[in-house]
Formats: C-alpha cells, sequence, structure tokens
C-alpha cells in the first residue's frame, strides 16, 4: 500500500517519531525521580525504563508513549489507548502517557472493568466516552 511519501518523507518522519519517543521517556523518567523512585533506563527490549523504590524494594517496568487523541473518526478527541504486546504481558509493564507539555499520567493497571466500578465517565450524544471523568 502506497502512502504517497517518498523514501526520504519516511524517513524524516520516523526519525521525528524516535525523537518525540526519546523525549517521552526522558520526561517520565524525570517525573518518577521527582517522586522519589530510582530510575533505570533500558539497553534495549519492550522495557523502556525501570523504577525502584529503594526503601521498599518495590520493582515497577515502565513503557512510556506519547499521549494522542484521535482525529477525523467519529470517536475524534478521545485519547488512543496503546496496550503492551500479548507476548510481554506476563511481565507487568506499566504504561505512562507523556503529552506535550511534558505532563505524565499512567494507565489504569486494574483492568477496564475495576475502572468502571471506580469511575463514572461522561458520554456525548451517541454514546462514546469523552475523555472526561465526572466522579472517583
Amino acid at each position: 500500500m502506497d502512502n504517497g511519501l517518498s523514501k526520504d518523507q519516511q524517513s524524516a518522519n520516523g526519525k521525528l517519531t524516535k525523537q518525540k519517543g526519546d523525549w517521552c521517556e526522558l520526561m517520565a523518567q524525570a517525573h518518577y525521580r521527582k517522586l522519589g523512585w530510582s530510575v533505570y533506563p533500558k539497553m534495549s527490549g519492550p522495557i523502556d525504563f525501570i523504577i525502584v523504590d529503594l526503601t521498599t524494594g518495590e520493582t515497577r517496568f515502565m513503557d512510556a508513549k506519547a499521549k494522542g487523541e484521535r482525529k477525523d473518526t467519529k470517536s475524534a478527541g478521545n485519547r488512543i489507548s496503546r496496550t503492551v504486546k500479548p507476548e510481554y504481558k506476563n511481565l507487568n509493564i506499566t504504561i505512562v502517557y507523556v503529552d506535550d507539555n511534558g505532563k505524565v499520567e499512567e494507565a489504569y493497571g486494574k483492568g477496564l472493568k475495576e475502572w468502571h466500578k471506580e469511575y463514572k465517565i461522561s458520554r456525548n450524544a451517541n454514546g462514546q466516552y469523552t475523555g472526561k471523568v465526572l466522579k472517583k
């Protein structure tokens, strides 16, 4: 399938995407350092960085993603949710989203069913989630 971009344009876009991904990782690492975690950047693999609470020994594997919203669809404006690849589910990787301003937010890790027990959400006229949480 042709996307209408030259090889040079595709290469340039890929470099920008890589730069954004690297920036998101650094912002997320800085966020957890400010919270008192020890942060260990990755060398390779599906984990972007590891955070450790040196007092409790709690260790978490983190994957930083750029926070994006859907465009040009009936669900425009809704956050794009990312998932961990099925072959890495047993690693308990936590996905964190970084917005364009560097704000970090964690994905809810207990599952969709539990999330709906804890939160009341806003829906539009079509019944779609608007991205607003009304009550926690």
